[in-house]
């Protein structure tokens, strides 16, 4: 009996939705290797949402990985990537969708811009894109602690193997303390799922956000359901038949299917009509 309790609550499609894992995060960090001189790998990101001043109204973020040397560009808008890495004669690779630590140190960087800017922007907000090259020139300026001097010393310099050896020590503390709080898992790093088109995600998930589904063999064994999204309606009682049907609206958008439904215990006179998604208990006689 015991075998059957723990198979059931492992096949509960309602509990496995629901339940939060009481693991460590899924999979061990994986630093990216480093790099031999400053330009040979950069990341960039693009910050939207500022107000328009003299045509701009974003910010492309560009950082070497390497050096650390950041690059604020003001932009029109948002410049498809694609266009972004034609434009710089560069190989493009896409971090994974909803996932910053895949691109930590950009994210890192648009966190300090955008706290720079809190600061030091007026009241209009409209001397943000007057500000890009003084906040370029000061953080470039700043010792970095992963090479362990300044992204502009680096960026200019010939003391390529000091700067390698201080990123690798860097890399090998950051999966050491990173580790700590992650557990082995044999999964590709991310997984491009395929989901509803009401749905408007984008359909690529990094392995920490998924986990396996257990799928319930027995067919005779009744599992719990859950009510579609909106649906504020349960019936607590049993169909006897379904009487009749009517189409609602032609559209396809708005189209609406609605059924007679006679209810157990009672008589065809009493019979309702009922929404065709009300009815999701009832998938088998609908």
């Amino acid at each position: 009996m015991g075998e059957d309790v723990q198979a059931y609550v492992k096949s509960c499609l309602i509990c496995q939705m629901d339940k939060t894992e009481r693991k460590k995060a899924a999979g061990l960090l994986q630093p990216l290797p480093i790099l031999e001189r400053p330009w040979e790998n950069i990341s960039m990101d693009f910050i939207t949402g500022f107000p328009k001043v003299r045509d701009f109204k974003s910010v492309f973020v560009v950082v070497d990985r390497f050096s650390k040397y950041v690059v604020f560009i003001p932009a029109p808008h948002a410049c498809p990537v694609e266009e972004a890495a034609k434009l710089l004669g560069s190989e493009l690779k896409f971090s994974t969708a909803n996932h910053p630590q895949t691109d930590g140190q950009t994210e890192r960087i648009n966190a300090l811009l955008e706290e720079y800017l809190r600061h030091y922007v007026i009241a209009t907000q409209k001397n943000w894109v007057d500000l890009m090259d003084i906040a370029q020139l000061c953080y470039n300026l700043q010792r970095s602690s992963a090479p362990g001097m300044s992204p502009f010393k680096l960026a200019i310099g010939e003391m390529f193997d000091e700067a390698r050896d201080s990123l690798e020590k860097a890399a090998r503390r950051m999966k050491k303390y990173a580790d700590r709080d992650r557990r082995l898992l044999e999964f590709q790093v991310a997984y491009m799922l395929k989901l509803p088109e009401r749905l408007k995600l984008h359909p690529t998930f990094h392995v920490s956000f998924l986990k396996p589904y257990h799928e319930d063999l027995d067919a005779e064994m009744v599992q719990t359901k859950r009510a579609p999204p909106l649906v504020m309606k349960q019936f607590d009682r049993e169909i006897e038949k379904i009487l009749d049907h009517r189409t609602m609206r032609h559209s396809r958008k708005n189209r609406r299917t609605d059924f007679l439904v006679q209810w157990k215990r009672t008589s065809e006179a009493e019979a309702t009509w009922e929404r065709d998604v009300t009815l999701w208990q009832f998938e088998t006689a609908v």
